[in-house]
């Protein structure tokens, strides 16, 4: 294993959200507006605080408070998969 360090940016797991995220706002802005303004308003936060969770973790100083947003992202992203 190594120790040299990877910035969250750069992850696959960043990048896969970040493309579903964008996935999901496409298909979102597709159905009509009260699904929009309900449950599409609610998926698209969920999904797009996964990866602005990723990286505010994984730029915080110190692994408990790292591992707090990185327990959010996996909280929102459950909250999306639902």
């Amino acid at each position: 294993m190594s120790d040299q360090y990877i910035p969250v940016e750069k992850l696959k797991v960043t990048e896969k959200f970040e493309e579903l995220s964008d996935w999901i706002w496409d298909e979102v802005h597709k159905w009509p507006r009260l699904a929009q303004n309900t449950i599409g308003e609610q998926l698209l936060n969920a999904a797009d605080s996964v990866g602005a969770n990723l990286v505010e973790g994984g730029n915080r100083e110190g692994d408990p408070d790292a591992l707090r947003f990185f327990v959010f992202a996996r909280g929102s992203a459950a909250e999306a998969a639902y």
